[in-house]
């Protein structure tokens, strides 16, 4: 928004605070405090001086917003001001809208003239002044300086403010002094500041507004030489009848907010009765959900442990299962590996015996041949029985030897089938094992079954308990809500009934006002009757006194 809109935007606001004023009301936020409607319809009492509608005098809702706007809008129209304006787009805080919402206001009750009537008029006043004040045509020039305001000052209150004293260069300070003057003495509103219009960039419009408020040719003007006095008394009895009119009005206006306020008091007091009965069951609701929570929580706990339970149940029996396998893995493998050796040792060992008996035979067949050769070259002689025995008790060593390797052939298949014997009990074992494995897979699937199971049943109660947490949150929070509306409620009650001993209290004064008003009537009346028969008194004695001299001139004629 350029510096020009902006200046002329607070002027329409000003102007609205010019009236507002008189409820004690002000703008503080544009357009934020005219979104709710309340000042709207405020506004429209302070022009018209007429109670408005029922209307809610703290909206919370967007629909009771947009309901003070349109009443704001039926008694603007109903007075004939031509509005255009939705009321939705008042309450979504439209500022160029709402803006065009006051102008209209601007133009239905203060009389605008136009530019080219403006500019007539001063140069009127300036040819009136008989000062030598220049008017261009350019309001934003003409006005920059202060003397054209101070020539208008001056031809209502003659000298009351002397151009000889005002500044060639100083213009914000020549008409911060116009405008003081201005605003004591004639009523008339700052609606604009001296520094915007000492800054030349014031739109026509705002500077046509303010030219608005100075009396025109046709109203009368202070003459020059004539002092300003106190009004005669009819102009006082008429001022006082004024004044009790408008505070009849007012206390009118007071009456139908003060009924309007008791029946708001009356739903409110309804409206939180049922909040909270609405409340009560809400806390009933909230206590169930809670009870259902924690029975929820004990089975699932309890499911838990059952879970927990049989999770280490299922890790024992695989434990034992691992180690099971690991064992007989074990078992096998070492007796495989013994069996090996044993079959090896054994075929070493035939090997072994078989050469050996070889070696024996050949030994035997050559200690033969070597007998039967010495015998045949030592046939009879004397060496012969004791070659002969030696070579037997060979032979006896030979068999001996022999039957030693039978017999050490005989321990070794012993050794063999015992190993035999033995692996045929591993391999029972590992028959069994494989068997109690197969069972323990059986258990190890039910188990994985029953704690999938559990797992949907877990999952189950987990999305009950969250469906039950959920559910148990929103009851919080639609108890926090009514909790708030209800506080929101008692305090709008209490702010009820705090307006309400105020307007008691401004209806006493005002009608103690009125009072006073009427005794100041009677008094002025009464002042003007005794003012009346001090005149008829007067005239009564002047005409006996005139009488007299006439007699006594016709006395004289005679003599």
């Amino acid at each position: 928004m350029t510096q020009a809109n902006h200046s002329g935007s607070n002027t329409l606001v000003r102007w609205v605070n010019s009236h507002l004023m008189k409820k004690q009301l002000k703008i503080e936020k544009f357009p934020e405090d005219l979104e709710n409607g309340v000042l709207l319809v405020q506004l429209y009492e302070c022009i018209t001086g007429k109670p408005a509608k029922k209307y809610s005098q703290n909206p919370k809702t967007e629909f009771q917003k947009l309901e003070n706007v349109q009443v704001a809008m039926d008694l603007f129209k109903e007075d004939g001001v031509k509005v255009d304006t939705a009321s939705d787009v008042v309450v979504k805080g439209n500022t160029k809208l709402i803006l065009g919402l006051i102008w209209s206001l601007i133009c239905r009750y203060q009389s605008i003239a136009s530019s080219a009537s403006t500019l007539e008029f001063l140069r009127d006043e300036a040819k009136f002044s008989g000062q030598k004040v220049e008017v261009t045509g350019k309001l934003k020039t003409d006005l920059q300086s202060g003397f054209l305001l101070a020539v208008l000052i001056n031809n209502r209150y003659p000298d009351a403010i002397k151009l000889e004293d005002l500044s060639e260069t100083d213009h914000v300070a020549n008409l911060q002094m116009v405008m003081d003057f201005a605003e004591k003495e004639m009523k008339i509103p700052k609606l604009v500041l001296p520094e915007e219009i000492a800054s030349g960039t014031l739109e026509d419009q705002a500077l046509i507004t303010y030219l608005s408020y100075f009396p025109k040719k046709d109203e009368p003007k202070t003459p020059r030489s004539t002092p300003r006095g106190p009004p005669p008394v009819d102009d006082q009895i008429t001022k006082l009848q004024s004044e009790i009119q408008a505070l009849k009005s007012e206390l009118a206006t007071h009456r139908s907010n003060e009924e309007a306020m008791a029946k708001d008091r009356d739903a409110a007091s309804e409206k939180l009765a049922t909040c909270e009965q609405q409340s009560s069951d809400f806390k009933i609701q909230l206590e169930n959900f809670k009870n259902q929570l924690e029975s929820s929580q004990v089975q699932l706990e309890n499911s838990q442990k059952d879970h927990d339970a049989s999770k280490s149940e299922l890790q024992v029996a695989l434990d034992k299962l691992r180690k099971s396998e690991e064992n007989s893995t074990r078992t096998k493998s070492q007796l495989e590996k013994e069996n090996l050796q044993l079959e090896n040792s054994r075929k070493e060992a035939e090997q072994e015996w078989e050469i050996e008996r070889q070696d024996y035979e050949r030994e035997i067949s050559e200690l033969r041949e070597k007998l039967d050769a010495a015998m045949l070259e030592s046939a009879g002689g004397p060496n012969m029985d004791a070659l002969i025995q030696n070579m037997e008790a060979q032979m006896e060593a030979q068999k001996q030897k022999v039957l030693e390797l039978e017999q050490s052939k005989m321990k070794l298949q012993q050794e063999l089938e015992e190993t035999r014997q033995l692996f045929e009990k591993e391999q029972q074992r590992l028959s069994d094992l494989a068997t109690q494995k197969e069972k323990f897979q059986v258990e190890i699937e039910n188990l994985q079954s029953r704690l999938v199971e559990e797992k949907s049943e877990s999952s189950e109660l987990k999305e009950m308990l969250f469906k039950l947490k959920v559910q148990v949150e929103q009851s919080s929070k639609e108890e926090e809500e009514i909790m708030t509306r209800r506080d929101a409620r008692e305090s709008n009650l209490k702010e009820v009934q705090k307006k309400l001993k105020e307007v008691l209290k401004e209806k006493e004064k005002a009608e103690k006002a009125a009072r006073d008003a009427e005794e100041r009537v009677a008094k002025a009346k009464k002042a003007k009757e005794e003012e009346v028969r001090k005149m008829k008194q007067k005239l009564q004695d002047e005409n006996k006194g005139k009488v007299e001299k006439d007699e006594e001139i016709k006395k004289l004629k005679s003599e």
